[in-house]
């Protein structure tokens, strides 16, 4: 049985070889742009909650105690070591409470 290959059915297969390239081609770019789309959201969303959690000046629940009978409330804050829990109840945050606390030290040796 022999195979009558004409120059129409090449073409044919080259054409419809191409075809699929240029498909595959499209689903890479579709896929690149999906994760492009993803990613730029995921940022934005980080970034705006970096925003909103800079400007909040209450403390929320993970900044309590869980059992107040087993610490002392600045037990907890001071293992916590939250910037934005020393702000909200000290006033500064936590590198300029431990110079604070370093120079109150050396001050005590002077006298």
């Amino acid at each position: 049985m022999a195979y009558d290959i004409t120059d129409e059915t090449l073409l044919s297969l080259a054409l419809a070889d191409e075809d699929h390239e240029d498909d595959e081609l499209r689903r890479k770019h579709i896929g690149s742009i999906s994760i492009l789309v993803f990613v730029g959201t995921e940022q934005s969303r980080y970034e705006c909650s970096e925003r909103w959690q800079s400007r909040r000046t209450y403390l929320i629940r993970s900044d309590l105690l869980p059992d107040p009978c087993l610490n002392m409330p600045w037990q907890a804050l001071y293992s916590a070591q939250n910037n934005r829990a020393f702000i909200t109840t000290m006033g500064v945050d936590v590198p300029t409470f431990h110079y604070r606390r370093r120079l109150c030290e050396g001050w005590g040796d002077m006298t």
